[in-house]
């Protein structure tokens, strides 16, 4: 996931992300979904993106289902 300014924390450490889909199914409405990530860099060095670490197959669905919904793909499209 890139970030839209770089993060406040040290490149390479890892980190629990915390989200909620604004556009979530029911069945995932009610929870955040906790995920630890990566702080991945830039060529300037900077913490500009999120690598999942291993999230588990709900959370990667939802964030899939999330993504299909908002660019507007066809269901079929698979994540990997």
């Amino acid at each position: 996931m890139r970030l839209q300014q770089p993060a406040p924390f040290e490149p390479g450490h890892t980190v629990e992300v915390r989200l909620a889909l604004p556009d979530a199914s029911a069945a995932h409405a009610r929870s955040v979904l906790r995920l630890p990530a990566r702080l991945d860099t830039d060529e300037e060095e900077r913490a500009v993106e999120l690598v999942f670490i291993n999230p588990p197959d709900a959370a990667r669905a939802a964030l899939h289902q999330y993504v299909v919904d908002r660019l507007g793909l066809s269901g079929s499209v698979r994540g990997s």
